[in-house]
Parts: structure tokens; C-alpha cells; sequence
């Protein structure tokens, strides 16, 4: 296949089998069971910042819609991206660079914000952020500043490649814990200080805007929001004069639902002729930069990677470029209740590491996949299993080398976002 990967014909064709579909068709089972009332989490405007990530922890969610009642209307949406951004402007404690090796780019999964919003609350009048700051000297005394030298992009920050310590004070009272305070006592001693409801950073990072389709809407109008980056649409009711409220939601169809669609409908026209397809004849793994950090980075570079180059996931390798590992905005979220400032400094290898412990746990002790990886002829229909089985957004194409089969430099990057892409 040369130029393009489908002919328009062949592309007409894709679009009508989505369009036989409506978005129902692909909502989530607890949306669509008879005599159920569908029940979507969302957020109220006014609570405090660290409520509403008490909500994405213990729902299990990446995002969730901001509903402001005294409008009354939804003002955004709230997603883990905004809670990192948030995170980073209460506790930096250097100008803002780069965590990505000299030559390597980003992953081809940009959160491209769509066209149009509902709006964001508070997008004009945010609540000063920075009540938190580092005792004179900053870190290791460079006068508040651990600038990355020029030539030295993607390492760390201090001349200690293992650890920098941080010290936080909040005015008189410095902490004295060994890994400072829990983030969540950050956000409630900022909220104390100068308060910042959520509505103050929804869509902050501007990577999950707002956006809906009504419940008789097609699978084909969906693709074409979720081909543009978006992870999530929120389904309204399908009569239109219907108030837009919490108690109305139908659902949100995730980019997950897209995928467990076709896995499902694999056996279907067009879709079976293309499932079988390995994901090299799709121009899925095609080598690309890959942003990554070393092992002995701390995790803040990888928010700081997140931010900068609006990802949702970095890789992280060992000296020898092999991966060992990634850290989604997920895994932040699954560590947040008990994370502490010093986590921010933790070694990326460890944080990784306590990751997967957690999983193990909650997973009967049984042991997990450390690097989810596949090679460039494994078929597409495997690929999307491998996404739905370890509720994953991406895996990482490497390097097949028999003799290191668990270690393998990654090459390139397979997302959700990328798929579907293909398939319209």
C-alpha cells in the first residue's frame, strides 16, 4: 500500500459501518442495561481541588464533567492532566524544561484539544497558585532554581544523578516528615490560604475539553472526535429540550468502549478484514522519537515531560535505552492519596516499581506484565486485546531481540488515539 493507507472508496466504506451504529451502541454495560438508571460521575464546580481528585481515585476514573448549579450548566471537564498542571505549580521548583533526550520528540499521541468547548470555568481569574514555595537556597542552594543544563537535556536537574531533596516550608512552619507532606495537606493548606475550587482548574492543561454528543448520534460522529485526540465524550439525553444536568447523562463513551466495540464486532464487515492486519501493514509502529527518562530521574520530570509535551504516558529506560517500564497520568492517580512531596524526587525505576507492587495487590498476589510491548507483526486484533485485558491506552512497539526478550528498546508507541485514527 503506497501514498495513502486506504483508498477513499475503501474509506466511505468504514465511515457507513460506523454510521449503522449510534453512540449507545457502544456505551458502557452498567449505561445501557434495562431498567437501570445510568449513573455518571461528575464533579460540582465549588469543591476543593483535592475532593475532586478524591472522586477520580475512588471511581477509578481519569476524568470527570465539572457541573456548575448556579448557572446551570457543565463548565468543563476535570482530568488528571489538570490535577498534574496543578501539582506542578504548587510545588516547582525550577523554570520549566524539557525531561526529553537531545533528538527525541514526543509520542504521536498528542491530546489534540477539539474545536469547541463548553467553556472553561475560571479560565480568566485562576486562584494564585503559588502559596507553596522552597526555602531560600531552592534546591541544593541554586537561589530557588535547579535549572538542567542546556547541553544536558533529559537529565536530572541536580548534580546527584539518584536523589535531590526538597524542602517546603508554609510561612513559619517548615515539615519535618522524611517525605514531606502528603499533597493532599498541600492542596488543603493552599485551599486554607487562598481558596481554589475545582472549577479554578478545569481544563487548566486544555488536553480533555468538554465535549458531547447527543444519545442518537452515530459511532461515525464519535470517531471523528475521538481521531482527533479526545478520550472521552459525554453522552446527553436524546431529546434535545431535555435539561443538560448530572441526572440526565446517559453515559460517556470512552476511547476504551471504541475499542471494545470493534473487538467485539471483529468478525464483522469491513472490520474483519482489517483486524487480521499486522500493525507494521497499518503503519502502526513505524519508528518514531519516543520521549522517555532514565531510570534515575525523579518522577516530577515526568510531569514536567506530561506537561510539555502533552502526553499521558513516558517511557522509562535504562541506561542502555532498553524499557523497563512506563508512568501514566493513571499511575500518578493510583499513588495520589498517599503521595508525598518526596515522592516528586523518588527515582523513576522505584516509583515503577511501587506501582506494580500495588497492582500485584490488587490483583490476589499474582504477578503482572512488567512492560507491556508487542513487535511490528503482531496483529491488530492482538494489539486491542492486549489494550482492553490490561486496561492500557497504548503499547509500546520494540526492538525483537530473542535473547532479551523481557527488555527491548522501544522504537515506537501504539495508542488508542492511533488506531482509531486508522479505522476512519
Amino acid at each position: 500500500m503506497s501514498g495513502l493507507l486506504f483508498t477513499p472508496e475503501q474509506h466511505a466504506v468504514l465511515r457507513a459501518a460506523w454510521a449503522k451504529y449510534s453512540v449507545a451502541d457502544a456505551l458502557k454495560k452498567q449505561y445501557r442495561a434495562p431498567g437501570t438508571k445510568p449513573h455518571v460521575v461528575t464533579v460540582s464546580a465549588d469543591v476543593p481541588v483535592e475532593v475532586a481528585l478524591d472522586v477520580l481515585v475512588r471511581h477509578n476514573i481519569n476524568a470527570a464533567p465539572v457541573y456548575d448549579a448556579s448557572l446551570p450548566a457543565f463548565v468543563g471537564m476535570v482530568a488528571m492532566h489538570d490535577v498534574i498542571e496543578y501539582i506542578l505549580a504548587i510545588t516547582t521548583t525550577r523554570p520549566s524544561t524539557s525531561t526529553v533526550d537531545s533528538g527525541v520528540l514526543a509520542d504521536d499521541e498528542l491530546d489534540e484539544t477539539a474545536s469547541t468547548t463548553a467553556g472553561t470555568a475560571g479560565s480568566d481569574d485562576v486562584a494564585p497558585l503559588a502559596l507553596l514555595e522552597p526555602e531560600e537556597g531552592g534546591v541544593n542552594g541554586d537561589q530557588g532554581a535547579a535549572a538542567v543544563d542546556e547541553g544536558e537535556v533529559g537529565t536530572t536537574a541536580s548534580s546527584d544523578p539518584v536523589r535531590r531533596t526538597r524542602k517546603w516550608s508554609f510561612g513559619s512552619s517548615t515539615s519535618t516528615e522524611p517525605d514531606g507532606l502528603a499533597l493532599a495537606e498541600v492542596m488543603a493548606r493552599l485551599r486554607d490560604a487562598h481558596a481554589v475550587s475545582v472549577a479554578c482548574i478545569a481544563d487548566l492543561s486544555e488536553r480533555d475539553a468538554f465535549m458531547t454528543l447527543p444519545a442518537t448520534a452515530t459511532l461515525e460522529q464519535a470517531m471523528d472526535i475521538f481521531s482527533k485526540g479526545v478520550h472521552r465524550i459525554v453522552i446527553t439525553p436524546a431529546d434535545p429540550s431535555t435539561p443538560v444536568t448530572p441526572a440526565t447523562l446517559v453515559g460517556i463513551l470512552t476511547q476504551s468502549d471504541m475499542i471494545q466495540f470493534l473487538s467485539d464486532h471483529e468478525t464483522d464487515h469491513p472490520w474483519n478484514d482489517l483486524v487480521h492486519l499486522r500493525i507494521e501493514d497499518l503503519r502502526l509502529c513505524e519508528p518514531k522519537p519516543i520521549v522517555h527518562v532514565k531510570a534515575f530521574q525523579p518522577v516530577v520530570d515526568v510531569l514536567h515531560a506530561m506537561h510539555e509535551q502533552r502526553m499521558s504516558s513516558v517511557a522509562v529506560v535504562d541506561a542502555s535505552g532498553r524499557l523497563l517500564g512506563n508512568i501514566s497520568s493513571s499511575d500518578v492517580k493510583h499513588m495520589m492519596r498517599h503521595l508525598r512531596l518526596g515522592t516528586l524526587d523518588m527515582p523513576c525505576a522505584q516509583f515503577v516499581n511501587q506501582v506494580k507492587t500495588k497492582q500485584m495487590l490488587e490483583n490476589d498476589g499474582k504477578d503482572i506484565v512488567p512492560v507491556i510491548q508487542v513487535g511490528p507483526s503482531a496483529p491488530l486484533a492482538q494489539v486491542m486485546r492486549i489494550l482492553l485485558v490490561m486496561r492500557v491506552h497504548r503499547v509500546w512497539c520494540t526492538d525483537q531481540n530473542p535473547s532479551s526478550p523481557q527488555f527491548q528498546a522501544p522504537v515506537s508507541v501504539v495508542s488508542m488515539t492511533d488506531i482509531l485514527r486508522v479505522l476512519l
